[in-house]
C-alpha cells in the first residue's frame, strides 16, 4: 500500500493521507489477527476495499488522463484489473461475514480457508471462468457475482477501446506534425 501510495501522482496531502490509511490497516489486520473479533475484521475488510477502490481509481483516472499510452498505462491497466478481484475478495469477505452459508465449496457452505477460496471465487467470476467449486450461495452473493462477471468483461473491452482509440489519435497527431513540418 504504502509503494502504490508513494508512485502515485497524488498530491502531498493526498500522499499523507494515502500513508495514514495504510498505517491504520495495518494496525487493523495486526489487531484482526490477534484477536478474532467478527466486529474487528468487518470493519477491515470494509476499510480494505474502499482503501483498493480508491486506489483502483487513481490508477484509472491515470489512465485515462490524455497523455500518450504507454507501458507504464498498459500495466496500470493490468493492474487494475487484478485489484478488481481483489476488492471482489473484501467484499465477499464482508457478505461472508454477515451470512456464512453465503458461499459453498464443493457443496457444504465454506468453513475453513474462507479468504483463499473467495479469493479463488473472485478472480474465477472475474474472468468468468467459473469452475463451479465454490459457489455463490445467498442472494446477496449471488448479486455480488453478477455484477463482478459484468466489469470482469467490461473492463477489459473498456481498457482495449481506450488503448486503440488513444494510438489512433495519437497517429493522427504524429501524421499531422510531420505534414506542418514537411509544409515549413
Amino acid at each position: 500500500m504504502v509503494a502504490s501510495v508513494a508512485s502515485s501522482t497524488l498530491s502531498l496531502t493526498r500522499k499523507r493521507f494515502g500513508y495514514a490509511l495504510a498505517v491504520v490497516l495495518l494496525a487493523l489486520a495486526l489487531l484482526v489477527e490477534h484477536r478474532s473479533s467478527q466486529t474487528l475484521q468487518f470493519v477491515y475488510f470494509i476499510i480494505t476495499a474502499l482503501y483498493l477502490i480508491v486506489i483502483l481509481f487513481v490508477i484509472v483516472k491515470h489512465i485515462l488522463d490524455g497523455e500518450r499510452i504507454n507501458r507504464n498505462k498498459i500495466i496500470g491497466g493490468i493492474a487494475a484489473y487484478l485489484l478488481l478481484a481483489q476488492v471482489w475478495t473484501y467484499l465477499y469477505m464482508i457478505v461472508y461475514l454477515v451470512n456464512e452459508r453465503s458461499f459453498y465449496f464443493a457443496g457444504a457452505p465454506i468453513a475453513k480457508d474462507v479468504m483463499q477460496h473467495l479469493s479463488y471465487f473472485s478472480f474465477t467470476t472475474l474472468t468468468t471462468t467459473g469452475y463451479g467449486d465454490v459457489t455463490a450461495f445467498s442472494p446477496t452473493a449471488k448479486t455480488f457475482a453478477i455484477f463482478e462477471s459484468l466489469i470482469g468483461q467490461l473492463f477489459p473491452v473498456i481498457f482495449i477501446a481506450r488503448l486503440v482509440s488513444s494510438h489512433i489519435n495519437d497517429s493522427k497527431r504524429d501524421a499531422n506534425k510531420i505534414a506542418q513540418e514537411n509544409k515549413s
